[in-house]
């Protein structure tokens, strides 16, 4: 059987020519499917980072959104317990009264009508006003040995009550003052008390700072806030306060009508 030359090379010719015309096929197919691929990985990669950066503005919004409740809240409580203290009244007669605490030369610490009657039974005065729980020459003494420090410590351990609580602060006062246990318990119950009825005007003097006298030499709205609303309570424990005691501290004040100046010298020898 004859074989026509022509046919046959004709055959191959067609025959090359379709596997090539089918590799050019598959690597044009490969080269759409290749840039599809990259197109859609392309694309999911500019979603995810808009998706991000969509998070990312979100959670910027929110934290903003919460700040700005943060600072009304703050700013309208402060109002709000800023007006108690206008309404509250003054704390000047708890250093305007006549009574005096002496002790006695059995060392016994006693609430005198006057100075004179103080003498008259052989006692020297300690400070003025009635005795209470810091009446003692240990507590006077911290007073007197941390006057220019005492505010700040005290501060600082008011700082412990918003995660310590109660005890936290009493602890802090412990540590780092020394107060006796009684006069202890006056300083943290005034701290509390602060925490009650003064949180939003301190938290907020915390923030933004400020010395402990305005530019008139009042006091700042925390400390006045704590005299006003928390003092009264506090003197009546105490007894002893660094006014009263005649010790002139960090925080300004009306000498002339607030701190004490009948104190009699040599008082702690009595103690020794």
């Amino acid at each position: 059987m004859e074989i026509d030359k022509d046919t046959t090379e004709r055959s191959t010719f067609f025959d090359g020519f379709e596997k090539d015309k089918r590799i050019r096929w598959k690597r044009f197919a490969f080269i759409v499917v290749g840039t599809l691929t990259g197109t859609v990985n392309h694309t999911l990669a500019l979603q995810n980072t808009q998706t991000c950066n969509t998070r990312s503005l979100t959670l910027k919004i929110h934290i903003l959104a919460l700040f700005l409740v943060f600072l009304s809240v703050l700013f309208i409580g402060a109002a709000v317990e800023k007006a108690a203290v206008d309404e509250a009244d003054s704390t000047l007669y708890f250093y305007a009264t006549p009574k005096v605490c002496a002790v006695d030369t059995a060392n016994y610490v006693l609430t005198y009508e006057g100075v004179d009657d103080a003498h008259a039974q052989d006692g020297l005065v300690i400070h003025c006003g009635d005795c209470g729980s810091c009446s003692n020459d240990v507590d006077i003494g911290i007073y007197e040995d941390t006057k220019e420090t005492l505010t700040e410590t005290s501060t600082r351990c008011a700082k412990k009550a918003f995660l310590g609580g109660r005890g936290a602060v009493y602890e802090c006062f412990t540590d780092d003052v020394g107060f006796t246990d009684e006069c202890n318990e006056c300083w943290t119950d005034n701290v509390m008390c602060d925490m009650k009825k003064c949180v939003f005007t301190c938290v907020k003097m915390l923030i933004f700072g400020g010395s402990n006298n305005n530019e008139d030499g009042s006091l700042n709205d925390c400390l006045l806030c704590d005299e006003k609303r928390c003092g009264p309570a506090y003197i009546e424990c105490a007894g002893a306060n660094r006014r009263k005691s005649g010790i002139v501290s960090a925080i300004g004040r009306d000498d002339e009508n607030e701190v004490c100046g009948t104190v009699d010298a040599g008082w702690e020898d009595r103690f020794d």
